[in-house]
């Protein structure tokens, strides 16, 4: 399912998305003091969500000869 969204979006978009769910997940675990508890459910479920997030985009994301063939060309 987040690979998916992942290949609809840029995958520097998806890598941005990701990062701020893992953030509100950790910043929602400092605040509760409870960084393993089950009772923080949603905090674990942004933090899980982010990470994945960010995993499937960095999987996606072009390689180094797909960046140059789809790099714009200047001056022919």
């Amino acid at each position: 399912m987040l690979g998916r969204w992942a290949d609809k979006f840029e995958w520097k978009s998806a890598l941005f998305v990701g990062s701020v769910f893992a953030i509100i997940g950790v910043l929602r675990f400092e605040a509760e003091a409870k960084l393993l508890d089950g009772d923080n459910l949603v905090a674990q479920g942004f933090f899980i969500a982010g990470l994945l997030n960010l995993a499937f985009a960095w999987r996606n994301r072009p390689s180094a000869q797909q960046s140059e063939q789809n790099a714009p060309r200047i001056g022919k």
